[in-house]
């Protein structure tokens, strides 16, 4: 923990960017009866306490708190592969950098391969991405 508090003290360096990931679940719901309408200024609608439930979905988010830069991508699942995807997103908006730092909030276990010092090497110009969770686990 008191890493990604040390990342976070960085000062902005567009360089070296520091970007913080995290995803959360989502439950899609539908009304099932029409709220009724408010009837004159100053009164609020009515709405049903009674939902219909839609499945799941994700949302992934990327954020570098210094610049105030986000990336938000809302995903059928939460596979391996859409975390990928949401990660390679990121990179590729920031393909210009030295060195990009990571920080995953509570993501699966599929993120402790990236996490790993060494095997993040990024092709294209040779920074390191690293990884690791706000919790302080890999």
């Amino acid at each position: 923990m008191e890493d990604v508090l040390a990342a976070y003290e960085r000062p902005l360096d567009e360089k070296q960017p520091v970007i913080c990931v995290d995803e959360k679940p989502v439950q899609l719901l539908a009304d099932v009866r029409e709220p009724i309408p408010a009837r004159q200024p100053g009164q609020i609608a009515k709405y049903d306490n009674e939902y219909e439930r839609r499945g799941m979905a994700n949302i992934f988010c990327a954020i570098e708190p210094k610049a105030g830069r986000h990336f938000t991508e809302v995903t059928p699942n939460r596979s391996g592969a859409e975390f990928a995807k949401m990660i390679k997103n990121v990179a590729d908006a920031y393909e210009r950098q030295s060195s990009v730092g990571s920080f995953y909030g509570a993501l699966h276990a599929g993120t402790r391969q990236l996490a790993q010092p060494g095997r993040n090497r990024d092709q294209r110009n040779g920074g390191t991405v690293f990884g690791k969770s706000a919790s302080g686990k890999y």
